[in-house]
This record gives C-alpha cells, sequence and structure tokens, in this order.
C-alpha cells in the first residue's frame, strides 16, 4: 500500500481523554483518496473481478477454470459491516467489507452510519538515526508537540510526564515525555526504546500521534 514497503507508518492515539479515535487514525493513514462505504451504502460488487482472483490462486492448485454459474458481472449490495483493520507484523491497513445482495435496484437505505469526526491534533513525525538509536529518546518538533501532547510547566529547568498511547491493534504504549528548557526541546524517553525494538523501526520511518481536543488546534 506504501510507495516503499521498507518504511513503516506507526499511528498512535494518545489516551488521556475517552475518545475513540481509533477510525480517524486510520482513515488518517490511508489518506483523502481513499473513501471507504459507510453502513447502510449500495455498492456494487464485480463478480468477474472476484473470480480472476480466485482463479489465479485455484491454477496454483491445478485447477484450470472456475465456472461462473451464469452471475452476472456485477451485483448490487447493501453494506451491513465494515471493520478497519492492520496487519500485526507490517502495519499495512486494510478494510473488511460484509455485504448483503439487494436484488431491488429501488429499495432505498433507511439507515446510513456515517462515521463522526472527531476534533483532534496531530502530527507526523519522521524518525532520524539517533531516534531509533540504542540509548537515544525519540527528539520532537516543539511547536508539535505543544499543540498535541498534554500541557506542562515550561517554568521549570525540566518538566515531565507520562503519556499513554495506543496503537492501531489496541496495544497500550508509555512514555515519559520530558522538556528541557536549557535545550528547549521535548523528548520521549522512558518506554520508547521498548516500542522502537519491538516495532522493528529504522531511520526514515514514520511515527503519528494523534490526540482528542475540545476544539481544533489553531497553528
Amino acid at each position: 500500500m506504501y510507495a516503499d514497503p521498507r518504511k513503516n507508518k506507526i499511528f498512535l492515539v494518545l489516551c488521556d481523554l475517552q475518545a475513540d479515535l481509533r477510525s480517524q487514525l486510520w482513515h488518517e493513514c490511508v489518506g483523502p483518496s481513499v473513501k471507504i462505504p459507510c453502513i447502510g451504502d449500495r455498492v456494487f460488487y464485480f463478480v468477474q473481478g472476484h473470480l480472476k482472483q480466485v482463479e489465479e490462486i485455484m491454477k496454483q492448485e491445478g485447477i484450470d477454470r472456475i465456472p461462473n454459474h451464469g452471475l452476472p458481472s456485477k451485483i448490487l449490495c447493501k453494506v451491513v459491516a465494515v471493520q478497519l483493520k492492520a496487519e500485526p507484523k507490517s502495519e499495512e491497513v486494510y478494510a473488511k467489507i460484509t455485504l448483503r445482495p439487494n436484488f431491488d435496484e429501488r429499495e432505498v437505505s433507511d439507515i446510513r452510519t456515517v462515521p463522526q469526526k472527531v476534533p483532534a491534533s496531530f502530527f507526523r513525525k519522521v524518525l532520524r538515526a539517533t531516534d531509533v538509536s540504542k540509548d537515544g529518546g525519540c527528539g520532537l518538533p516543539r511547536k508539535d508537540a505543544e499543540n498535541t501532547f498534554p500541557s506542562l510547566d515550561m517554568s521549570q529547568d525540566t518538566a515531565s510526564q507520562e503519556i499513554v498511547a495506543k496503537d492501531l491493534h489496541g496495544s497500550t504504549w508509555s512514555f515519559q515525555h520530558t522538556y528541557r528548557r536549557s535545550q528547549n526541546r521535548h523528548t520521549l524517553i522512558n518506554g520508547w526504546g521498548k516500542f522502537v525494538r519491538e516495532k522493528k523501526l529504522r531511520e526514515g520511518d514514520a511515527v503519528f500521534f494523534l490526540r482528542f481536543s475540545l476544539l481544533p488546534t489553531i497553528t
């Protein structure tokens, strides 16, 4: 799904408030060009395209052709379930959509579930070599950290707080967020090294942070 499959994209939701941002996080991952139907929408299921995919698999098993039993080229269906998922190892995202045939084209869906967008602040951090080194932390852009993370007491020489986040798989991660006034720098330390190792992060990978906000952030 990504231009360079060697580059990981890891998405995290900060968990300081109880707001369901997983769907929003998933959509940030795929980008604005990907449109996912909503529950209740009517869509066409293209049978022949699916059969061609199945044929390729069956040929590997020695079956030359799969009969289509006179099925039409497309079937009007109603979306009855949408699951937004991510591969555990590659972090590649995908959608699992359940369809039900809707043979009466005059029927109009009376229920359509549209996900509501939650106000949130968001930033993307491309990792440098120092961010993925064995003993290093993750340096954060000051403006992004201050707009997205909970506020710190900036009058102190060193201020810190625990940051708890969830990834697209629902796993929880804890980091120590520190600000050093002498260096004018925000850093994620304790817990970051474990995150880097388990996600197998490398220089050039990207980590995305998303946090619920009562009002949209003004920059």
